[in-house]
């Protein structure tokens, strides 16, 4: 229950996706459209993309709970949106070299253009059809179909049972000393 509107510190917000993915769109695309003008950039990126992987990585797993899967379309969303920072940042591109009376080397971005958009309908038409049949969807079909339907007491029995979950229930070796210690609270007594 919070008190006068704040939350514990143990209790972990949500990770909002949105916002993390907006950000790692923003620093992609200053990267794409810069990177060229200053190969300085490349390497500065690339050491903050080593260290957001790192930390983001070990927040996801280790701090913020998972109530959002989404089978995979995140990744999907996430090449889509980096294909467009390409064909925005090759615009920008082209319209620096336009604008600094590149005639040679601004038409020579069009074929890398025109590249581009043929890897964007290849990407659509080939990678996108298949992550609509995604194997979570196809597994949790397929358990569905087979519940009730495994034994369960024999589908682990010879596989490796860490000894804490080999019983259900186990008292500590000194429960008889904590039942017959007059001091002791009745509720551990009693367990």
């Amino acid at each position: 229950r919070p008190w006068i509107g704040l939350e514990r510190r143990s209790i972990v917000p949500d990770l909002d996706y949105t916002d993390v993915q907006a950000k790692l769109v923003l620093y992609y695309m200053i990267l794409f459209a810069y990177a060229v003008m200053s190969p300085v950039l490349a390497i500065i990126m690339g050491v903050s993309f080593l260290l957001f992987s790192l930390c983001y990585r070990h927040q996801i797993i280790y701090v913020y709970s998972v109530k959002m899967e989404s089978g995979g379309q995140l990744f999907i969303k996430f090449v889509s949106l980096t294909v467009g920072c390409i064909i925005i940042s090759e615009f920008v591109m082209f319209g620096v070299l336009a604008l600094k009376q590149g005639v040679v080397s601004a038409p020579l971005l069009i074929p890398l253009i025109v590249g581009t958009f043929l890897f964007k309908s290849y990407i659509n038409q080939q990678h996108y059809h298949i992550t609509m049949y995604l194997p979570s969807v196809i597994a949790a079909q397929e358990d569905r179909r087979k519940e009730g339907k495994i034994d369960w007491a024999t589908f682990a029995k010879d596989a490796y049972t860490q000894p804490s979950r080999k019983e259900r229930f186990k008292e500590p070796d000194n429960i008889n000393l904590l039942k017959e210690d007059p001091g002791v609270p009745e509720q551990i007594g009693e367990v």
